[in-house]
């Protein structure tokens, strides 16, 4: 995102380092620890960031079930006062209480799901907006 108390908000920012899990009132989030403030809202939480494939030694390997490069979730709130613990949260993208099927049409579990399903079923000029190609 843009947080407005970094670079004046001028330039996009990137954090990295360990997420945790979390729910708070109801609602499944990842939390990680970063200096963003408002305007950071929006930027997207990526999963297995990977611009190249890394050299693994001493018996390293990528795993069994390897995906590179997945949206989590979005930065969704955090802590107000800058002198605050610095805290950012997003809502988990996945299936909780409210969104529970495993597949809404073609576009996946959850809450993320449902929303593409919802948006991509919207008819403008006699055709939806996925037979239009705005969803692929």
């Amino acid at each position: 995102g843009y947080p407005g108390l970094l670079d004046q908000g001028r330039i996009m920012q990137r954090t990295d380092g360990p997420s945790y899990l979390t729910t708070v009132g109801g609602a499944e989030q990842i939390y990680q620890g970063s200096t963003f403030t408002g305007g950071s809202s929006g930027g997207p939480w990526i999963a297995n960031l990977k611009y190249q494939d890394p050299l693994f030694t001493g018996g390293a390997g990528p795993g069994t079930t390897p995906v590179n490069n997945v949206v989590v979730g979005v930065t969704s709130w955090g802590e107000s006062d800058p002198n605050f613990s610095k805290n950012n949260y997003s809502s988990q993208f996945g299936q909780n209480a409210e969104f529970p099927n495993a597949s809404y049409g073609r576009y996946g579990a959850g809450n993320i799901g449902a929303l593409l399903n919802g948006l991509c079923s919207i008819v403008v000029n006699g055709s939806s907006l996925g037979t239009q190609g705005y969803c692929d």
